[in-house]
């Protein structure tokens, strides 16, 4: 047996899918590696990962020839007692921050009922006072009320901070405190059970720079966020990616470095080999060549085959009887009737079909060839003239019953070897017993779940597939993840990743501890091209939108979901944005800007037209009046549509002022016809007016839907 060296490990990296984690653990290698074989144990990983996942990655001379995960059972051991100086301490600690949690709590609920009355009312004037429109002090009145305001403001923001550092405080405390009083529970995976990474080293004389070990945990996934943060206007802008990540693997990810892929981790992404297609005659299959079997591989098999050898049965006694006409196709050998009644017989002719496994062959016989065979007994004749015909039927059907499983025997052994003195007896395949091979060749590299074949001649040294041994939890911990919806609207990437898969990378080590709680973290952030915007449809609504445009500054495509807005450090809103190429353009909106109105105004005026009169022509004349009470410059974008040219329609005339462009709206997704789109400037406070004019032209017996005068 080799030396076993029990080592630590560290969780290194997790690369989570969206479905499922493959995580890597850095070995702590002893000092000094003996030249002999040796079996180094990493212990304490936990039991919630898949024994056939386990890969190791060396950096050395030294070979690694084996790799077992085997499930470790909890010890007998009585569980310890908790300390209760470190008990004592923990509740003092949790008391005192929720009373400083709650003291806070009641300083901030009372800055956030301050009322802040500037008094604006206008004072009665006085015969001295020059402007009776002002009254004296009024603007002194509102840049105080606005440092005020302004000063609530950052001692909310303070609190808020300082309730959030406490409250993490707590539930930091809250977790030591329940490890205290549970340690029995502080042994990895459920119950106390884990597992442990056997990797055996070749001799030599050789040392291991590095060693990693990587398994596979089913209960993980990961759903996509965002974080925009605006400045100066929104000129300027910091796009961070973000996920929230939720585990139940039965360990805690602290400093590790993560990775998230939007595709699944069982995916098989082998290639089928495809049959090449010829013109001419068919070609038969080609046949797999035969390698004979090494020498001596009967003695491998000895101690196997004594093991499976059935019980030794008297071998049955000569008997000759006298065969009566009706019976002369059944004198053959038996036991005397006086020794066995037909009771006796019946269950010696029952036999299992264990109790019927062939013994070893001779150590001359070739591999595989036919092993002697013990044939059972046919059922004896009666033992007096005075037997009813009906024990006799009983008789000879038991006696075929019993020449049916011999025959059985000797076909299964026939069809092992492929010889012996039965070769010209031919094989029903029905009778044969038949084992399914595991379809996909990769199962068979989880060596953990092979196994030697029951003890049948023809399938003698040959491996099954077994059963994998999980620990409890295994399934539960699997569902746990699997039924939980996305936070905030995210998008489940293993759905919204479209037609691409692609991996992100964090910049810095996370913590996510295994609870079974979607946690967000950020993966990385980076300056992004902005623009603020304007946005209104007078059409449809004549409010008018914020909207800001990013450019995507990250090397990969973006998948749906929310996007929390910072203007100058403070939330905004929470938005919602859609897939995103890459180098594309990350829209959402802010809300509506009151201090910029737009005013639309139509006016339709009809007439007849054509030599006779048949015709009908609408001229529509659209007015729109935007106004800005800003203090700086904004750019406006104003959308209307026009009628399009149809069978019984024609749209003339068509002007505007300023010149508007088509707008078709493909890069939104939402193609339409018949747009146009201006974009203008307004200067702080200023003003500006567009038009738009088209006529219609119909037959006369023909009304617009609406009415022709619609605005």
């Amino acid at each position: 047996m080799p030396e076993t060296i029990h080592c630590e490990s560290r969780i290194t990296r997790v690369v989570v899918y969206a479905r499922g984690a493959v995580v890597t653990r850095q070995v702590e290698l002893p000092v000094s590696v003996p030249p002999e074989g040796v079996t180094l144990d990493v212990g304490g990983i936990t039991a919630l990962s898949d024994a056939a996942s386990f890969r190791t990655s060396v950096d050395g001379e030294r070979t690694v020839t084996g790799l077992r995960a085997p499930l470790v059972a909890p010890g007998e051991a009585a569980a310890p007692a908790p300390d209760e100086v470190l008990l004592r301490s923990l509740l003092r600690d949790v008391a005192r921050l929720n009373e400083q949690v709650q003291r806070a709590q009641r300083r901030r609920d009372l800055l956030a009922a301050m009322s802040i009355d500037a008094d604006l009312k206008v004072p009665v004037a006085g015969p001295a006072d020059k402007s009776p429109g002002l009254g004296p002090g009024i603007e002194k009145r509102v840049g105080d009320a606005l440092a005020v305001s302004a000063l609530r403001h950052e001692l909310l923001c303070e609190q808020d901070k300082r309730i959030h550092d406490l409250q993490a405080k707590l539930r930091d405390l809250n977790q030591q405190l329940h490890i205290a009083r549970n340690p029995e529970k502080t042994r990895s995976g459920p119950a106390g059970y884990s597992r442990s990474a056997q990797v055996t080293l070749a001799p030599g004389g050789e040392h291991l720079r590095n060693l990693e070990v990587s398994y596979t945990v089913r209960a993980a996934r990961w759903w996509p966020a965002y974080a925009a943060r605006l400045e100066n206007g929104g000129t300027r802008a910091d796009f961070s990616l973000e996920a929230f990540v939720a585990q139940a693997s039965g360990e805690d990810w602290r400093g590790a470095k993560l990775s998230l892929c939007t595709a699944d981790m069982l995916t098989d992404i082998t290639l089928p080999q495809l049959a090449s297609l010829r013109y001419g005659r068919r070609q038969p299959p080609r046949r797999t060549g035969f390698r004979a079997p090494p020498e001596g591989l009967d003695a491998l098999f000895a101690g196997y085959d004594t093991f499976e050898a059935p019980p030794s049965v008297p071998e049955p006694v000569a008997y000759a009887a006298p065969a009566d006409d009706e019976d002369e196709e059944q004198a053959s050998y038996a036991a005397p009737a006086e020794a066995m009644d037909y009771k006796t017989m019946a269950e010696a002719s029952m036999l299992s079909s264990a109790d019927m496994a062939p013994s070893a062959p001779p150590a001359s016989a070739p591999y595989g060839g036919a092993a002697p065979v013990r044939q059972s007994a046919p059922m004896p004749r009666a033992a007096k003239k005075s037997e009813s015909r009906r024990d006799e039927e009983k008789a000879k059907e038991r006696s075929g019953v019993a020449k049916a499983m011999s025959r059985q025997r000797i076909l299964a052994d026939e069809g092992a070897g492929g010889g012996g003195d039965y070769a010209d007896m031919e094989m029903d395949q029905a009778e044969a017993p038949e084992f399914a091979d595991a379809p996909d060749a990769e199962e068979w590299l989880d060596f953990d779940m092979l196994a030697l074949a029951p003890g049948i001649h023809h399938r003698r040294g040959r491996l099954i597939r077994g059963h994998a041994r999980t620990a409890p939890g295994y399934e539960q911990a699997g569902h746990l993840i699997e039924g939980m919806s996305g936070p905030g609207g995210a998008s489940d990437p293993r759905y919204a990743r479209g037609m691409f898969d692609h991996q992100f990378e964090a910049t810095t080590a996370v913590e996510i501890p295994c609870d079974g709680v979607a946690h967000r973290i950020r993966l990385l952030s980076k300056p992004a091209k902005s623009r603020m915007r304007m946005r209104c449809v007078p059409l449809a609504d004549e409010r008018v939108f914020r909207e800001v445009e990013l450019e995507n500054p990250l090397e990969a495509p973006l998948l749906p979901g929310p996007v929390d807005v910072f203007m100058d450090g403070a939330l905004l809103i929470t938005a919602h944005v859609g897939a995103v190429d890459r180098g594309g353009t990350v829209r959402f909106g802010l809300g509506e800007e009151q201090r910029v109105s737009v005013v639309r105004n139509m006016r339709a005026t009809e007439e007849t037209k054509g030599l006779i009169g048949g015709k009908s022509a609408v001229l529509h004349h659209l007015s729109i009046e935007a106004a800005s009470s800003l203090a700086a410059e904004v750019e406006l974008e104003l959308i209307e549509r026009v009628p399009v040219t149809g069978k019984e329609v024609t749209v003339d005339a068509v002007s505007s002022s300023p010149k508007a462009e088509p707008y078709k709206q493909e890069e939104r997704g939402f193609p339409v016809k018949g747009g146009v789109r201006w974009l203008i400037k307004l200067p702080p406070g200023g003003k500006q007016e567009l038009q738009l004019k088209y006529t219609l032209v119909f037959d006369k017996d023909y009304e617009v839907e609406g009415g022709n005068r619609r605005a």
